[in-house]
Formats: C-alpha cells, structure tokens, sequence
C-alpha cells in the first residue's frame, strides 16, 4: 500500500503543544501499524493550512521509526485550512510523484476539522475529491474534533467530510480518550478495503 497523510495545521487545530503532540502521535498510529519497508507499505504525508507543501515523499523512509520522527516534526502553521488544494496537491505530489507505485494501492487520509463556509470553497473541495477517487485513490476523512479550536456545527462536519470521502469512510473524534480505539477503527477499514480489492 501507499499511503499519504494529508495533515491540518491551520488554526481549526489547536496550537496548544501537548494536545498538538497528541494529535500527531494519533496521525503516526494510522501509519505505524502497517509494515512500512522497503517492500511493503510506502507512507507521505502533505501539510496544509492555506498553502500545502509536502512533508516527506513515498520514498523518503523505508521504516516507522523514519515516518514517526518525521511526523513528530510538523509545526502548527496557524491561518485557514485550504481543503481543496490539499487534495489536488496531494493527488499531483504523492501518487503522481516521487515514489508512487504502478500497480499499488492507494490510500490517503485527511485529517482536519475545517469545514468551507464558503459554498465555492466547498464546492471546490468536493470537485478535487472526485478527481482524487477517479485516479484510484481511497479517500478516508477524519475529525479528531477534541481539539477543535471553536464551536464547530456536526452536521455541517458530517456532511462536508461524508461528501468527499470514500462511501462512509469518515470518522469524528470527540473525545481524546478514544484515539486508541478510532486509530484501530480506521486501520481496520483501511485493511479490510485492501483484502477487497485482492480478492476481486
């Protein structure tokens, strides 16, 4: 599998450094699981908040101690989420960059709490999903919403991320008590789409 992390530091994540540290010791447990090697699982990840950039390319490590303190290295950028270009940046630099794999699959995670209040913005959002899936990408969306930093609306939360995930593959986290458990649920839905697709 290749997988990319594609990682919110925009201010819809709080800045405060242990729930920050938290929050990417929770992103490192979606990867760590999965045999990250040279002949097995290849991971990226993409930081974003107005702008993305990418953090570290499917053949940068070739081992989780690598993945972990790399990802033990991203810093809160502040500013507004831009969701759409983080999709479209990480469709052109991670699957269609370095190191992506012919005939392997492909999974990205979105990790964010930021949701559109401009209808184009969502709009556009929505659009690089769609064009993210149709390139064979899984798109899985997560919410860790313990660390939001306002009032956030679930059900516009729900909706945006439903709508530009995969079928249901969308979790919201509310509590910082059940990272462990959510880490394994996504894991386990990240699994069990892969033995689907082998065994077509």
């Amino acid at each position: 599998m290749d997988l990319c992390l594609i990682i919110d530091a925009s201010d819809s994540i709080d800045s405060d450094q242990a729930k920050w540290d938290l929050y990417l010791e929770f992103i490192y447990s979606i990867a760590s699981p999965f045999d990250i090697s040279e002949d097995g699982s290849h991971v990226a990840a993409v930081v974003f908040s107005s702008q993305p950039t990418l953090e570290f390319s499917l053949d940068s490590f070739r081992n989780r101690n690598d993945v972990k303190n790399s990802i033990e290295t991203v810093r809160h950028r502040g500013g507004l989420a831009d969701t759409a270009a983080a999709l479209s940046f990480a469709q052109n630099n991670c699957f269609s960059g370095s190191g992506d794999r012919p005939y392997i699959y492909n999974v990205a995670v979105t990790i964010s709490n930021y949701v559109p209040t401009i209808e184009t913005e969502r709009e556009a959002a929505k659009a690089a999903a769609k064009d993210f899936q149709q390139s064979g990408v899984h798109l899985f969306s997560v919410s860790p919403t313990y660390i939001a930093t306002a009032e956030t609306f679930w059900r516009d939360l729900n909706d945006f991320f439903h709508q530009i995930s995969s079928g249901l593959d969308y979790f919201r986290i509310s509590k910082h008590d059940s990272l462990q458990d959510y880490s394994k649920r996504i894991n386990r839905s990240i699994c069990g789409d892969i033995n689907d697709i082998e065994g077509k």
